[in-house]
């Protein structure tokens, strides 16, 4: 249950990130979303609902796995500035270790 509402959370979260760039993905999103949470709460509730809403809501509940995974394939591989922030964190990591070296080295010539 832990990983579904883990999951419920950053699915959520997905339009926010669309929004400035994806608009109208954003808004389909949303009744997706809506599902999802119905579905998540008739789960953990253990609520009983009629089959055909059982099977409506975990219909849709899928479908915004597929559309929370296409999201963050726009924001996180389409997106030209996300991809050289993301290809150049190596590089900074590095930095931020060498400066960390020449502290270390620094401290240690004066003894």
């Amino acid at each position: 249950m832990d990983v579904i509402l883990v999951y419920v959370l950053l699915a959520s979260m997905t339009p926010l990130f669309l929004w400035m760039d994806h608009r109208k993905l954003a808004i389909v999103q949303m009744p997706f979303i809506v599902a999802m949470w119905a579905y998540f709460v008739i789960e953990f509730g253990a609520l009983e609902v009629g089959a055909f809403a059982y099977r409506a809501l975990l219909t849709l509940f899928a479908a915004n796995i597929i559309l929370a995974h296409y999201a963050m394939y726009l924001v996180l591989y389409k997106d030209v500035k996300i991809r050289k922030r993301i290809s150049a964190a190596p590089n900074m990591l590095s930095r931020v270790l060498e400066m960390d070296g020449d502290k270390s080295k620094a401290k240690k010539e004066p003894q």
